[in-house]
């Protein structure tokens, strides 16, 4: 079993506590944060997410998040490594590799989640769901070509949607203590995750500062397009009954 900080940090693969929009200075995470602040608030009631947390969701609709989920993240950890490689800076170098190190690590966890859930071995993805296909294709090809500000702002998604999914958690823990899916949801509310994810919006608030505003609105059209992507993810896990 890796270690459970380890798995907080590699969490990124949507749900909002109404402090979250007191967590910057006014920033471009504070414009990106109120252009989802609908959306997020909205998300609560999604199925898949309703049934996660009150522990009814369907063992099938878990598996399969889990295996596609192991698919997903394989491709963000090459993805984070690809946008390391294009920083100047030691320290934004050393924060996405590390992260594209632990992504790793979580990869291994989703698999020990699923054989403590099904008593067996997760069995080999016979085919991505499309949805996540597209994701990781997105993610790719943004941190390959687009400008630097654009990329990271297309990998913030998947830190900044699970972070808001562990606020909301811990406030309703206590009435979900026997919950089957309690320890996957534990390491989504850890507060170790705050200080990781405040530190990818500072290195996008850094970012934003020194791009045109025409750069800009594309790195809002990225991270929203991205946390579009993860609710369909959620969606279409709900599908699977």
């Amino acid at each position: 079993m890796i270690d459970r900080r380890a798995f907080v940090f590699a969490l990124g693969t949507c749900v909002v506590s109404p402090s979250v929009f007191a967590s910057y200075p006014k920033e471009w995470t504070d414009e990106a944060e109120t252009a989802l602040k609908d959306y997020v608030y909205g998300l609560v009631s999604q199925p898949y997410l309703k049934e996660l947390f009150n522990g009814t969701l369907s063992k099938a609709s878990f598996n399969y998040y889990l295996e596609q989920n192991v698919f997903y993240l394989k491709a963000y950890a090459r993805s984070l490594s690809l946008l390391a490689s294009r920083f100047s800076t030691e320290d934004e170098i050393r924060f996405f590799s590390h992260h594209a190190s632990v992504t790793i690590d979580l990869i291994s966890y989703s698999r020990e989640t699923y054989q403590k859930v099904n008593q067996k071995d997760m069995p080999v993805l016979a085919k991505p769901e499309k949805t996540v296909l597209d994701y990781v294709n997105f993610e790719a090809a943004h941190c390959a070509f687009s400008d630097l500000a654009v990329a990271a702002s297309a990998m913030y998604p998947c830190f900044w949607m699970y972070w808001q999914i562990g606020m909301w958690y811990r406030e309703m823990k206590k009435a979900t203590e026997n919950n089957p899916y309690s320890d996957w949801l534990a390491g989504y509310s850890d507060t170790a995750y705050d200080e990781q994810v405040k530190k990818f919006g500072s290195i996008l608030n850094r970012l934003a500062d020194s791009s045109s505003p025409a750069t800009r609105k594309e790195m809002l059209a990225a991270f929203v397009s991205g946390c579009r992507f993860e609710k369909s993810f959620f969606e279409a896990c709900y599908k699977v009954r």
